[in-house]
């Protein structure tokens, strides 16, 4: 028999981490997968016109470790989360899926009919909010960057990744930000190396923004698991079972069979693919493309937020002064999609976040954009506790505090 492996750190070794070089060769890694609802569902309600992908809104929430949650208690959050990210096609059908075994603290999220995507962020990483963009990075950014080589990920977040605080390093989520930056700058038309630019060059900021292109790469992650097909009937007594509730599906639905699971990328040139199909959906339903123009010409959109506009005359007020003035613009982006978390903030039952400084130090101003969540869930923000945290009054003390250090140079 094998011996059996006590130690923690060589635990975490064998269940994380690949090994030899055949492991990550180009032709197989980088590599994300996805599961089959088929081990939670024999059928799904689909929407009828399915076709057309749309990210979720992301919802941050902790994890069943970090609410101290065991015994029954722990594998009834754990599977919950598991079964609620898996059956993502079924869409604001989900809710009646989850008729049993619904954690108390989760409970509100089968009351609300948007459709959200449940991950966690630990305390010493952030691997299972950003696990399909590490996975798009070959093995030569990994290892330019001091990054590990993580086993096959899976998307969506099925539960909490257990030992890998014990193979990533203390500086994670700054080396992850580097490395998608890396990845994604030869794809964004800018001429030089990231290393030419400073880092606070607005157009390196917005690439480290990494929750900003979570909801594009899933729209990617959507299309590439339709396109791997359904599954079948296992018997006859399931093509039987099927007939009898087909007409039970919600309206605008139509129950299937779930869609297999199999790789969404595999190896380095289809990971590149995958990148550039989140660049284009950015570009299409992000104001990616607008952002950098505005950035370059020094235009800027005109429908500026009126609830912001206290704030950014605070703003210039606290950063004017002979010596140094700063032009201060607050750009609202509408209709992107939110990730909703510790930095966000609610008003009006609405969603306020992903709040991105981008600094220009030569013709000094500051251009803030802030992303508009459509979302009117405002519930949520006072169960997660995300009210009193004030996020976007400290980020814009500590994009005060950065420009002053910048533009008095």
């Amino acid at each position: 028999m094998p011996k059996e492996i006590r130690d923690p750190i060589e635990l975490a070794k064998q269940h994380c981490l690949l090994h030899g070089e055949e492991d990550v060769s180009p032709e197989v890694y980088p590599d994300l997968g996805s599961l089959s609802p088929r081990f939670f569902y024999r059928f799904l309600p689909i929407p009828s016109q399915p076709e057309q992908s749309y990210a979720p809104e992301y919802i941050y929430v902790k994890s069943a470790t970090e609410r101290g949650l065991t015994g029954h208690a722990f594998w009834q959050y754990y599977i919950f989360v598991s079964m609620w990210n898996n059956t993502w096609e079924a869409g604001r059908a989900r809710p009646g899926l989850m008729s049993f075994g619904i954690p108390e603290s989760l409970r509100w999220i089968t009351e609300s009919d948007v459709n959200l995507r449940l991950v966690h962020r630990a305390k010493g990483h952030s691997y299972d909010a950003y696990a399909p963009l590490f996975h798009l990075l070959p093995k030569s950014t990994l290892d330019r960057f001091g990054l590990p080589r993580l086993r096959r990920g899976l998307w969506p977040q099925q539960a909490e990744s257990h030992l890998l605080e014990h193979v990533l390093p203390r500086d994670f989520d700054a080396r992850l930000e580097e490395a998608v930056t890396f990845h994604l700058w030869p794809l964004l038309g800018v001429r030089g190396a990231p290393s030419c630019f400073s880092s606070d060059d607005p157009i390196r900021i917005l690439s480290h923004n990494l929750d900003y292109w979570l909801p594009y790469l899933d729209i990617v992650a959507q299309e590439r698991a339709r396109s791997l097909g359904r599954t079948g009937f296992n018997n006859a007594e399931d093509e039987s079972d099927f007939s009898a509730r087909e007409n039970e599906a919600p309206p605008g639905f139509e129950l299937k069979t779930p869609l297999y699971g199999g790789s969404l990328w595999l190896g380095e040139e289809d990971s590149l693919n995958a990148t550039r199909e989140m660049i284009a959906i950015a570009d299409k339903q992000g104001d990616f493309r607008s952002i950098l123009d505005a950035v370059r010409s020094n235009r800027i959109e005109d429908d500026f937020s009126a609830r912001w506009s206290f704030e950014r005359e605070d703003f210039e007020r606290k950063l004017f002064s002979k010596r140094n003035k700063i032009k201060v613009t607050f750009v609202e982006l509408d209709e992107t999609i939110p990730v909703h978390g510790a930095q966000s903030e609610v008003h009006e039952n609405l969603f306020w976040e992903d709040l991105c400084a981008l600094m220009d130090a030569k013709d000094r101003r500051i251009i803030v954009c802030l992303r508009n969540g459509a979302t009117r869930v405002g519930d949520i923000a006072k169960i997660l506790g995300y009210r009193n945290h004030s996020p976007i009054s400290k980020r814009l003390a500590r994009i005060r505090r950065d420009a002053k250090k910048l533009l008095d140079r």
